[in-house]
Order: C-alpha cells, then structure tokens, then sequence
C-alpha cells in the first residue's frame, strides 16, 4: 500500500507503520523522503527521526524551510513538521511563523513542542493577539518554562511585573499559576494590587490553582485577606454612593411629588398608566395580593371590567376614555423608606 496511486492512502499507511515502532520497515518507509505528496513525506521524516533521532533528516532542512515560504497548506505542512522534529532552525522559522496571521495558531502550538526557551519573548508578544491565539500561546509558554530552568521562569516573572500593557501582565499571570510552582507567587502577590481588574481575576485564578497544590504560604494567604477587606471596603462604599441616587421626600409627610418628575404626583402619574400596568407598578413593591383581597380591593366585586352582570343588557361599547386612577389599596413606599434602604450603615 505504500505504492498505492492515491497520495493520501501513502501518508494513512505511514502513519500507521509508525504506531509500530518497528524498524524494520524504516527501509520500506525511506523511498517516500523523496514522494511527490507532501504530506506522505513529511510523514515519512517524522517516522524516521522518532526512530533514528532527528540528525537522521538534518539533510532536509532546505524542504521545511522552502515549506515555510509556500502556499497556506505548505506552511501548514512545515509548521507541524517542525514542531515534531526540533532541528536547530527549527524556533527562527517557527517565529516567522507566528508572524503569518493565517498561522499564528499553528505556530504557537509547534513552539510549545520544540521547547526552546528563545521563542518565550515572541510568545509573550503573541499574548496580545485574537483570544484563540492567547489560548495556545499560554500553553506553549507553560509547556517551555516547565522544561527549562528557573531562570526562564524568573525572566518572565519580571517582564509580568514590568510589562505596561494590562493584557499581557494578565496572560503572564494566568501562565504563572500553570506552571505549579509557589515561588511565582513572589510574582503574584504584587500583581493582586493591580490597578486592572482583568489583571487580578487572572491572579485570582492562579491562586486557586496553585491552592490546589496544597496550603498556599502565609504571605499569600495575607494578601488575600487584604485584596477581600479592600474589596468589600470598595463595595460598602459603592453603596453607600447609591443612596444619593434616591429621590428624597418634599416635606415631612408622605410626598406626593419628587424632584425631576415634573411637578407630577405619584396619583397624577399613576392614573395616566392602563389598568394592567397599574396592578404591575403595585404588586412587586406591596406583594402579591391573595384572590379576596383582590376581590375586596376591585370595583364591583372583583368582576373584570365591562363583565355583565346576571340578567343585565348587553351595553353598546362605549369610545376608550382616559384611564381612571387606580382603585387598588397598595401604594408604593415612599422616598424616604427607599432611601433609608440604601444608606442604612452595613453591620
């Protein structure tokens, strides 16, 4: 099946062989390192370099890198191949790759399985990109930063903490907490006083993850309490801003007007609404009323308007007038009780 005439059933085949681990059909597999289909050749080269190592097609280099410089689906083709046979080349052509808008996506991912460190700084500028490219941008910098030393970890704590750019400083804290290591938190802490919000969720996402380590030190443990105490420090005090967006009584009694509404009272405006509107306005503020109450507060009866009564004559319609006020003996509350609502100090 390797000869078959079909370009797709050649690179199915070698795939397939390649499950295998069988050297012996490294011979049957090498005539197709020079096959018309791309794909059966590009097969064919990882197989060999998985069995041989990767200097067993060093020669063909000058193929990825003509790859790299073709059509979409050569790019393509190059991008995958690099990524699984990590030639010397192989992160500055990947890079160029993460130019390419059409393979930003495939480039970030072949970086993560070459493992250089060298490509962290032009990943860390792909962080700003489309969201489907800060997906796999993160995972290709964690998946790096947990095959290189410490000191590629430290570099990029101290690009997250200087970077002036609130999306990157928030993908950089997102990678640091994937990389289950408590000293990033010398990183993480000073990022929880972030001025951007999106920045301290990404933070806070990162503790939860590294909590699931184990207990988190002291250190952070104080820095969450004080990031909760200055949270809801900012939510007492929104609060307490709300209650000057309450209109307040007139006079001392029940008001029957409020500033802003025109010198219109609440009776005045009330009656211009539709009778099903009126009950609307009125229920949700004195709660729903039982059906005799209803009944009781309904003019004749509780019977809906224009029901006959027994025996009565059909009356001709009548032209739709205004609206009467209402008849319902709920009121809104007042001004003053709303107001008190919201300025009533948190216990």
């Amino acid at each position: 099946m390797l000869q078959d005439p079909d370009a797709r059933v050649r690179a199915n085949v070698v795939e397939t062989l390649a499950l295998t681990k069988d050297a012996s059909v490294l011979e049957k597999i090498r005539p197709l390192l020079r096959d018309a289909s791309t794909r059966a050749r590009i097969n064919a080269m990882v197989t060999i370099a998985d069995a041989e190592g990767v200097s067993a097609v060093a020669e063909w280099m000058p193929v990825f890198q003509q790859l790299a410089h073709g059509d979409r689906h050569a790019r393509s083709a190059a991008a995958y191949a690099l990524g699984k046979l990590p030639f010397e080349g192989s992160v500055d052509l990947l890079v160029e790759l993460l130019k390419d808008p059409e393979m930003r996506t495939e480039a970030a991912q072949a970086l993560g399985h070459v493992g250089s460190a060298r490509a962290v700084p032009q990943l860390v500028e792909a962080l700003a990109g489309p969201p489907e490219l800060r997906h796999d941008t993160r995972r290709a910098i964690a998946a790096i930063l947990e095959r290189s030393d410490w000191k590629a970890t430290e570099e990029l704590m101290q690009t997250a903490l200087r970077s002036d750019r609130p999306e990157i400083r928030s993908e950089l804290a997102d990678v640091l907490g994937r990389l289950k290591d408590l000293r990033v938190l010398n990183a993480l802490i000073p990022l929880l006083k972030d001025p951007e919000w999106r920045v301290r969720w990404k933070v806070l996402k990162s503790f939860e993850r590294l909590a699931r380590l184990g207990p988190l030190p002291d250190n952070a443990r104080a820095a969450l309490f004080d990031y909760a105490r200055d949270e809801l420090a900012a939510f007492r005090h929104s609060l307490l801003c709300s209650g000057t967006l309450v209109p307040h009584p007139s006079g001392p009694g029940r008001a029957g007007s409020r500033p802003g509404a025109g010198g219109r009272s609440r009776q005045d405006r009330g009656a211009s609404l539709p009778d099903a509107g009126r009950h609307e306005r009125t229920r949700p503020h004195a709660g729903h009323l039982s059906e005799a109450e209803l009944r009781r507060s309904t003019p004749e009866g509780g019977r809906a308007r224009g029901a006959r009564k027994p025996g009565a004559e059909k009356r001709r319609p009548r032209s739709r007038g205004p609206a009467r006020a209402c008849s319902c003996r709920t009121e809104l509350p007042d001004a003053a009780r709303a107001a008190a609502l919201f300025t009533r100090p948190l216990g």
